[in-house]
């Protein structure tokens, strides 16, 4: 079985918590024992982390990507090398018999529908006593429970992710410096990435035309602003679905886990 080379991104080291303050981890190459336990981990992510930070685990097996999201106790796998692909909802069984490439176990639709750690192991059914026991413990603590809530409700919230530059000689500096035709490589199947200097941004697939010439296909467009992480890392923040488009200190885009390089210069406004 090929080797797993996992990178996480907006992940704790294990696998618990999301924050942008993370960043992307290179794990390196992984077994398959330790990939299923680490998803199941990822799987419990804290609802509202995951809302806020968007955590994924990107994994590359043979010659593939895959991108890995978590929403409701579940797993949602993508292309990690087309954006373009909507996500596929999967079992873990399912999704770790996708990463070693042999065919996936027929589920019922029970079990397509269980939550990762239901579908790994159901908890063990506790006595009434036990119970009863903790019915009673819940309610001694409701006090402070609700103490606790309403001292949560008045907290700071968390600073946001990322803010809108608003110098103009940064901003111009950018839009100087920035725009240009950026691609994964180039052959066919690479991603190619236009920034714009009137804060537009267009992705793309390299693909072979009837005469094997290479051309841009499956295009879209979206706008962005200019921001900053709280780490400090420039960004293109979209409105839409590609989200966040990191820059390295070079200033050439982050992507999904893959490094864009500036191929030519960008269109200008």
């Amino acid at each position: 079985m090929s080797p797993m080379k996992v990178t996480t991104s907006q992940l704790s080291p294990d696998a618990t918590t999301a924050d942008s303050s993370f960043g992307q981890i290179e794990r390196g190459p992984m077994s398959a024992s330790e990939v299923e336990a680490l998803l199941v981990r990822f799987a419990q992510i804290d609802a509202s982390q995951n809302q806020r930070h968007d955590p994924q685990v990107i994994i590359r097996v043979r010659d593939e990507a895959h991108l890995i999201r978590t929403g409701r106790g579940q797993l949602l796998h993508y292309n990690a090398r087309d954006v373009l692909q909507p996500g596929v909802k999967m079992a873990l069984r399912e999704l770790m018999a996708l990463l070693e490439g042999i065919p996936a176990p027929a589920l019922t639709p029970e079990a397509e529908e269980a939550p990762v750690m239901e579908a790994v192991a159901a908890p063990p059914r506790r006595k009434y006593h036990e119970l009863f026991a903790l019915v009673l413990l819940v309610a001694g603590l409701g006090m402070n429970l609700w103490a606790l809530g309403q001292w949560l409700m008045r907290a700071k919230p968390p600073a946001p992710e990322y803010t809108p530059i608003t110098d103009p000689a940064q901003l111009a500096e950018l839009r100087r410096q920035v725009p240009g035709v950026y691609a994964t490589g180039p052959d066919a199947g690479s991603r190619v990435m236009t920034i714009r200097a009137d804060d537009g941004i267009e992705f793309a697939l390299m693909a072979k035309d009837a005469n094997g010439a290479l051309q841009q296909v499956r295009r879209f467009k979206e706008a962005f602003v200019w921001s900053k992480r709280r780490d400090g890392t420039l960004c293109l923040a979209t409105a839409g679905r590609a989200g966040l488009v990191n820059l390295g200190p070079d200033q050439s885009p982050r992507f999904y886990g893959d490094t864009y390089v500036r191929i030519a210069d960008g269109p200008k406004p």
